[in-house]
């Protein structure tokens, strides 16, 4: 008996493994949706005049004068170190991301006496081949859970102009589901019969709220985010042990693996023009990261029992945008993203993550007269680099070992928008 339920136990891991996934990257919060955000540092709660927002404030999109598509392509290629203390592993699995991007201008459209714009977001993954990507495995040496990993998130957004300088603006932000269930029938020698997968995927939604203050020479913005995530599960079997012709026992099992994150959090942001060329913005978000504990104790069986302390954290970002000719912006921008993790984990499943300093450089060009485009057309390049200050830490295993991490990441990105 115990070796039929370890042979459906390794049995359905293998059938979900076949579409799951398992990773904590969220590309928008991570890394950002745009040339332009990530130059300046994705201190763009309170910017408007960007498909970002989007994600970094919907309520922004209703002070956009036209419509926008953009399309971009983002390289990150990290440089990491760690596991057990003198014995270092290299960690350089790199993200290749299709991100597109779309704000409409509807108030046209729907005769609408104020201002009324949607948007939408996806991104694809390993240049767009890959939506995700599954990896259950336990690491002795820990992994990088925020980085190297395959996800897909999807956002939808609308923005209404309340009154000249009061637009508010709502959203969701999709992630997927799998559910599975999994037939199985065999008798006492492993042979099987009536063997049957049956899988459906959802959509897990949650709420983008955001309110955008234009007073002219100073902008205010204010978004909050839901907490979502994704998940194969649950992964249900229905297992029955045969001896000869006769049922000996039905055996229920069901699991679920838990994928990308994004917790709850809020951002403020404060949008100065002290030139009429300079452009400031100051940008401060609270990320719920303490929940994180609880949701993999609720949706990963293989890690339900995995010791972890997570913790909220804040994170300031700056921005520079200076036109150094009309059509020709130079960006800057500077982020602080500390760490949530207090205990790295146990029992083989051992997470690795640092405070990150996060420097960017931007640059910005917007043709107005390009053959065969009669509209404007913008190009915008960033690079990004990513330092993680060195850490060390103990798992939380009855036989402490230390833990380290630390490394560095480069990364571009280049963007196409469509002004129509």
């Amino acid at each position: 008996m115990k070796y039929f339920s370890s042979l459906c136990v390794i049995a359905i891991v293998v059938a979900a493994a076949a579409w799951a996934t398992a990773g904590q990257i969220n590309v928008p919060a991570e890394f950002g949706l745009t040339a332009r955000g990530i130059g300046m540092g994705n201190a763009m709660t309170a910017v408007a005049d960007d498909t970002g927002l989007v994600y970094h404030n919907p309520a922004a999109m209703a002070a956009m004068t036209n419509s926008h598509f953009g399309f971009s392509y983002l390289f990150a290629k990290p440089n990491f170190q760690g596991g057990q203390k003198g014995e270092l592993k290299e960690f350089t699995e790199s993200n290749n991301i299709l991100l597109n991007t779309l704000v409409l201008d509807l108030s046209r459209l729907l005769r609408s006496r104020r201002p009324f714009a949607a948007g939408l977001f996806v991104d694809f993954d390993r240049n767009g081949r890959q939506l995700m990507y599954f990896s259950d495995a336990r690491f002795d040496d820990g992994r990088f859970y925020r980085y190297g990993r395959a996800s897909t998130v999807g956002i939808a957004s609308v923005a209404l102009g309340v009154t000249d300088w009061l637009n508010i603006g709502g959203g969701v932000l999709a992630m997927q589901h799998s559910f599975v269930d999994y037939q199985y029938r065999t008798d006492l020698v492993g042979n099987s019969e009536l063997e049957g997968i049956a899988r459906e995927d959802r959509l897990n939604y949650s709420p983008i709220l955001s309110l955008f203050l234009d007073f002219q020479s100073v902008d205010i913005g204010l978004t909050y985010r839901g907490e979502n995530y994704s998940r194969v599960g649950e992964v249900t079997i229905e297992s029955e042990a045969t001896v000869g012709e006769a049922d000996l026992t039905s055996i229920p099992i069901s699991m679920q693996f838990q994928d990308s994150y994004a917790p709850q959090n809020i951002a403020v942001g404060v949008s100065l023009k002290p030139l009429d060329d300079l452009k400031i913005s100051l940008d401060g978000t609270w990320y719920n990261w303490g929940r994180f504990d609880d949701q993999v104790a609720e949706n990963d069986s293989p890690r339900q029992d995995v010791d972890l302390d997570f913790v909220d954290v804040y994170s300031p970002r700056l921005g520079l945008e200076y036109f150094l000719a009309k059509s020709l912006p130079l960006r800057a921008g500077y982020g602080y993203l500390p760490t949530p993790m207090r205990k790295p984990g146990s029992n083989r499943h051992i997470y690795l993550d640092n405070n990150r300093h996060v420097m960017s450089l931007g640059l910005g060009y917007l043709f107005t007269d390009l053959p065969p485009f009669e509209l404007p057309l913008s190009l915008d390049v960033a690079f990004v680099h990513q330092y993680l200050t060195p850490s060390t830490y103990d798992s939380a295993d009855d036989e402490a070992t230390e833990f380290q991490s630390k490394g560095n990441l480069n990364g571009g990105i280049v963007s196409l928008t469509f002004r129509f």
